[in-house]
């Protein structure tokens, strides 16, 4: 780093540290010097971030985590638009690849040709789809729907065997079934009859072609709604993962319990021929199964068959340009996401044609993305932050009473085995090689019709994700998880976490920052990640990724006790929407619902903050670190909660809120930076608060 002196620490004055200090300090709210960090912290760093940022009008809540694909998307517009990279690693194969790409995006942005076919391309889909109409059971309908990348009744997908990880097995999983983004939507009967059905009849008229009355449509409309309706009330509830529900079993006991879905003909079809469907090689939810069947006998064959089209339509909208879809699509776009513009105007072109690309050809994109945005020192520096991080966790398992030896040995295995995926994959395919691009895609074909490279793209991902059968567990395998992406996971299954070079960017990573920001900000992220492995899912898988329960009866007892401590804090919190035509009404936080994300933030900025002195202390630099130009008078412990305090800077609406409250499994961004200070000794001894203790403590 580039530094001068002042006349008490040094600052960093590169061209990364100078753009996020510049945005630090005007994201401070203008009056922070004013204000109790203790009290509101949020306040204090998002302030002027809220003031600097507006809601889009297609959106009830805007976050820092959305500006940075917003930016991201940018710099994605600019690859694909424009020629291949001059000072790229050249061979006829890379550019290849690249003129793939290429080819795609231009057929998207094709408009003038997709409004010339209109919706034809889905009519003559649906004329297909009747075909598989008629036999004794709807295993054509399911594979058809699979095929062009939508799953209908079940989630019908290859992963790990829950007991014997290295092996993978078909998944028969409940939740895929109902059109609308979760089963809750469908108790209310008047939005389902009144707003959704006349909706789904408007646009079935539109696709059929044939000049009929939108009412002609109604009851076939209202019939498939109720389906989905039945469907949805047989689910099991959200707060239950599959892999409570979960059982083994053969495909000819499947079609003994479900004669209906036909499951033996969906798999051999789509199935290696070397993998026969043996006994053993399902993992499903046999109750939902059976329910399904039973629900199947007992529906008119008219509302499944409506059932099948819809799913259909919903699957291939995106392929095609006619007002008479768009219009429609995006009034019920609006009303689940809580959005009241009158005249929905179109995203431009190019945002639709961008999100193929990344569906499509996600690697390929990835490739030029990383090596524009995610340099070697990127990829050295994040890898030894999650290293410490792990560290981190091993010291704190270390030191906790509560942990008998046993299960205090099971945790540091598990941590031990952790495995950790940064930047892109190196290997099926591998990112850095353009002849393994080449093959990854192999079996896809990329034409001048948008519609037949959506439809390609979905039967290749489908037949890849079946040839898994025929192998091992690969644990280096990313799936879709696109490099590109700016988001982080962990897997129970696998117990593996990846941070793909899209989410190490400014603010969150940087490889010229100093150490307190980058720990505060990714480090953080990275905390929250590895602590899932230990949360009420996570903890019931042991370092292999098997479901197995590796924890003592007395150690679970003071496990459950830290967790209520974390449901109460959370559910005591009153949040408020924060945009400008805010209400001022308060609503209260579900405590049990958001209970594994919570405690995720909390127990991320913990650790952390640990790794951030265990590299101190490594690296000799107990001294601190530069400074930021503009913040000279932030010490770098604070500096640290200032970096992580920025990740979660958000603005939303009152309507954004609501539904926040109603479909997502974490705290509303307020919530997570109060809520995990709270529960920091190390935010509360920089800030010298009065109370040191954190309010709720797991690791």
């Amino acid at each position: 780093m580039v530094a001068i002196k002042n006349a008490t620490r040094a600052l960093c004055t590169t061209p990364m540290c100078l753009q996020l200090a510049g945005d630090f300090v005007k994201n401070l709210s203008p009056n922070y010097k004013k204000i109790d960090p203790c009290a509101n912290f949020e306040e204090m760093v998002c302030g002027g971030w809220r003031l600097r940022h507006e809601i889009p009008a297609t959106q009830t809540a805007i976050e820092t985590i959305r500006v940075m694909e917003e930016e991201s998307a940018g710099v994605l517009r600019a690859i694909v638009e424009g020629p291949y990279p001059g000072d790229s690693v050249h061979s006829l194969v890379d550019q290849d690849n690249f003129e793939t790409m290429q080819l795609a995006y231009n057929t998207c942005m094709d408009e003038n040709e997709l409004k010339k076919l209109g919706v034809a391309p889905i009519t003559n889909l649906l004329d297909e789809l009747r075909g598989a109409f008629g036999g004794d059971d709807w295993s054509q309908p399911l594979l058809f729907t699979s095929r062009i990348g939508t799953n209908s009744l079940v989630l019908m997908y290859v992963a790990s065997d829950l007991d014997s990880p290295d092996v993978q097995l078909v998944h028969l999983n409940p939740g895929a079934g109902f059109s609308l983004p979760n089963q809750d939507l469908y108790t209310n009967t008047s939005m389902l009859m009144d707003e959704y059905a006349p909706i789904v009849a408007s646009i079935l008229q539109a696709v059929h072609g044939n000049g009929s009355a939108t009412a002609d449509f109604t009851e076939q409309a209202r019939q498939l709604v109720k389906f989905e309706a039945d469907l949805a009330a047989i689910n099991p509830p959200r707060s239950t993962s599959f892999y409570e529900l979960a059982t083994k079993a053969s495909f000819p006991e499947a079609d003994t319990l479900a004669p209906r879905l036909g499951l033996t003909k969906v798999y051999a079809a789509l199935a290696p021929p070397s993998i026969p469907p043996g006994p053993g090689n399902l993992l499903w939810d046999k109750a939902y199964t059976g329910n399904l069947n039973q629900l199947l006998e007992t529906t008119p064959r008219s509302a499944i068959e409506g059932y099948f089209t819809w799913r259909v339509i919903l699957a291939t909208q995106s392929l095609v340009l006619a007002d008479e879809i768009f219009q429609p699509f995006t009034t019920l776009r609006n009303r689940l996401q809580g959005v009241t513009t009158a005249d929905p105007e179109p995203s431009p072109r190019w945002r639709t044609c961008l999100a193929s690309i990344r569906s499509n050809l996600g690697w390929v994109l990835s490739r030029f993305f990383t090596e524009r945005s995610f340099t070697q020192r990127d990829l050295d520096l994040s890898n030894q932050i999650i290293s410490d991080v792990r560290a981190a966790y091993v010291q704190k398992f270390h030191t906790l009473p509560w942990l008998d030896d046993p299960t205090r040995a099971k945790a540091m295995e598990k941590i031990n085995l952790l495995i950790q995926k940064i930047g892109y994959p190196t290997s099926n395919p591998n990112l850095t090689d353009p002849e393994s691009l080449r093959a990854y895609y192999s079996g896809q074909s990329t034409t001048a019709s948008h519609f037949s490279n959506g439809r390609s793209a979905q039967a290749q991902a489908l037949r890849r994700n079946f040839q898994l059968l025929e192998k091992p567990t690969d644990r280096t395998n990313w799936g879709d998880f696109y490099s590109v992406t700016v988001n982080a996971y962990y897997a129970p299954d696998t117990n593996e976490i990846a941070f793909p070079a899209g989410i190490l960017q400014l603010p969150v990573f940087g490889g010229d920052l100093p150490s307190a920001v980058n720990y505060g900000a990714f480090g953080a992220v990275a905390g929250h990640e590895v602590s899932h492995g230990f949360d009420r899912t996570g903890r019931n898988f042991d370092g292999t990724g098997r479901l197995v329960d590796w924890w003592s009866e007395e150690v679970l007892v003071e496990y459950k006790k830290r967790e209520q401590c974390f449901v109460e804090q959370f559910g005591n919190m009153t949040v408020y929407a924060n945009d400008r035509n805010a209400s001022g009404k308060g609503y209260k936080v579900d405590g049990l619902r958001t209970l594994g994300e919570n405690e995720a933030d909390s127990a991320g900025i913990v650790a952390a903050y640990d790794a951030w002195l265990l590299r101190r202390e490594l690296d000799g630099d107990k001294e601190g670190g530069l400074a930021l130009p503009g913040l000279e008078e932030w010490t770098d412990e604070q500096l640290f909660f200032l970096a992580f305090g920025n990740v979660w800077c958000g603005l939303i609406s009152d309507d954004g809120l609501k539904l926040h409250l109603q479909q997502a499994g974490r705290a509303p961004n307020w919530g997570r930076i109060m809520g995990s200070t709270a529960n920091s000794k190390a935010f509360k001894e920089a800030f010298a608060c009065g109370a040191k203790e954190p309010t709720c403590e797991l690791w």
